[in-house]
């Protein structure tokens, strides 16, 4: 009985953290939704330049796992700057959007079912 009652409580202040954290599931669904739809066009203007973090809309940063600029200098003058953006794992994104609306057991029963098949053979 007590380790029930401690279970619970347990479960309570847990949720009570992930709520100060900000933690809930439509946030957490919605951040791998991001993830999930990002599109990296949205990453550049229309001629191709790279538009500045501040340009970008809230689902495209969302996107970004990392942001590296590298200037290569001269004398003090830039000449030349490689801007590296990594952009978090879509493929695993999908993945546990995929777990989340049960598409993975739904996809396995369809294939777990039994087919009998009767064989007769005609002399």
């Amino acid at each position: 009985m007590k380790h029930v009652e401690i279970s619970g409580q347990l479960a309570d202040v847990a949720q009570k953290v992930g709520e100060i954290a900000g933690l809930t599931a439509e946030r957490t669904l919605r951040e791998s939704a991001r993830i999930c739809f990002s599109d990296p066009r949205r990453l550049c203007h229309a001629d191709g330049s790279l538009k500045q973090i501040a340009e970008m809309d809230d689902d495209t940063r969302a996107a970004i796992a990392s942001f590296e600029i590298d200037e290569r200098k001269v004398d003090g003058v830039v000449i030349g700057r490689t801007i590296k953006i990594k952009l978090w794992d879509k493929n695993r994104a999908l993945e546990m959007a995929i777990k989340h609306l049960g598409l993975y057991e739904r996809g396995n029963a369809q294939r777990s079912e039994n087919l009998a098949l009767q064989v007769v053979l005609v002399k």
